[in-house]
């Protein structure tokens, strides 16, 4: 599995971050496209520049903050989709990904009769960017996120079986489904009963996987995209290798340790070491 960081706008404008990557043996970076990137800053030359000298391959986290695919209000899911798409043709002009990651999400409470209205509406945004993106030649992935709807475990399957498999994929982010699951059962759930409990369809379009790490402070508190113990990692990665036949990049989404302290990207060598195949530490 090719080990990818991921890459915001407060790590770019950082000198030598790129090159930091080459040095920890990562093969590319998931650029996420968050404000201000690209509405009032540009992708920056130097970065292009720095990717192709490394010879870094790259993925492309699509917008989502303030913007809802799945929104049951047709004025605020259609600007959405409108903003994003305008998105995925601008930076494809510049960068060549390997794929796009999106949200379907709301941020309403109430979304008609077991959610039919906001369903309904993620499936209209994903078939107008699965569209797109397939034009470009780049698959479209949806990302397991933690909001109510629609890339949940729960309702992720019905929009898969209703997209086209050559178009739509996922994008498995199993310590989000842990999380979503400690919030709303107390329970904690370790990585293989969770791959074993997901329908076989999200796992076949699986194509990447988020990595990173949990913290479960409290009964309903959960801590997420934190450096992984060992023993965590090595149960996440054999959940991934022994279900998830078809992830071929592993990103990881590490930002801090258990403490809050935020981590440098030196400290994530054994964990590309152990996602690229080889042993922790």
């Amino acid at each position: 599995m090719k080990a990818f960081i991921n890459c915001w706008y407060r790590n770019i404008i950082n000198h030598g971050f790129v090159e930091s990557l080459t040095r920890i043996n990562a093969n590319g970076i998931e650029l996420s496209m968050d404000y201000p990137l690209p509405f009032t800053q540009e992708i920056p030359d130097a970065l292009i520049d720095a990717i192709r000298r490394e010879g870094l391959e790259v993925g492309l986290h699509l917008p989502w903050r303030e913007l809802f695919l799945a929104s049951p209000i047709p004025e605020i899911r259609e600007l959405s989709e409108r903003i994003i798409s305008k998105v995925i043709t601008s930076v494809t002009s510049k960068l060549d990904p390997l794929y796009f990651v999106v949200h379907l999400s709301t941020n309403q409470s109430w979304c008609g009769p077991k959610n039919k209205l906001c369903l309904e509406a993620a499936r209209m945004s994903l078939e107008t960017l699965s569209q797109l993106s397939d034009e470009l030649g780049i698959p479209l992935l949806i990302e397991t996120v933690m909001d109510r709807c629609c890339s949940n475990e729960e309702y992720l399957p019905y929009l898969l079986m209703h997209a086209d498999p050559g178009k739509v994929g996922v994008c498995l982010d199993i310590p989000h489904i842990i999380e979503r699951r400690v919030k709303r059962w107390k329970v904690i759930h370790n990585p293989l009963t969770i791959v074993n409990d997901l329908p076989p369809i999200m796992l076949e379009r699986a194509k990447v996987a988020h990595i990173h790490g949990i913290h479960v402070p409290g009964p309903y508190t959960v801590i997420t995209h934190v450096v992984p113990s060992e023993e965590f990692l090595r149960e996440l990665m054999q959940a991934i290798r022994s279900h998830v036949p078809h992830a071929g990049v592993g990103v990881l989404e590490i930002f801090k340790d258990i403490t809050g302290r935020d981590i440098n990207i030196r400290e994530l060598r054994w964990v590309v070491s152990y996602v690229r195949g080889g042993d922790p530490r």
